[in-house]
C-alpha cells in the first residue's frame, strides 16, 4: 500500500510539472504570437501612410502611452522615413486595452518632439 501512495505522489508530482510546462509554453507561444501579429500591423501601418520603415523595436514599457490603455498592445519606438524623405522617431501602439491585437488593425503613433 505504501508504494501505491508513493506512486500516486510521484504521478501527482509529474503531472503538476507537466501542467506548469504546459502552461508556460502556451504563454511563450502566446507572446510569439502577438508580437508577430503586432510586426504585421506595424508593417499596415507604415504602409498606408507611405513611410519607410528604417528600423523598429518593441519597448519594454509604454512608452509615452497610457499604461492601461496599452495592457493588451504592444509599443514599437520607431524610426521612418516619409514621402518627402524627411526621418522621424516615435513610438507606435499595436492594439490596446479596448481593441485587442487579435481582433483590430489599430495603430496609433506617438511622434517624439524635436529637440
Amino acid at each position: 500500500m505504501q508504494i501505491l501512495c508513493d506512486k500516486g505522489v510521484l504521478l501527482a508530482f509529474l503531472l503538476a510539472i507537466l501542467s506548469c510546462g504546459g502552461l508556460l509554453f502556451l504563454l511563450k507561444l502566446h507572446a510569439k504570437m502577438m508580437h508577430a501579429r503586432a510586426s504585421v500591423i506595424l508593417r499596415n501601418w507604415a504602409a498606408e501612410n507611405q513611410f519607410q520603415l528604417i528600423h523598429s523595436e518593441r519597448c519594454a514599457g509604454t512608452g509615452p502611452f497610457n499604461p492601461l490603455i496599452a495592457l493588451y498592445g504592444i509599443v514599437f519606438l520607431v524610426r521612418i522615413r516619409d514621402h518627402e524623405n524627411k526621418e522621424r522617431t516615435g513610438w507606435v501602439i499595436c492594439g490596446t486595452f479596448w481593441e485587442h491585437i487579435y481582433f483590430t488593425n489599430h495603430a496609433e503613433v506617438k511622434w517624439q518632439e524635436l529637440q
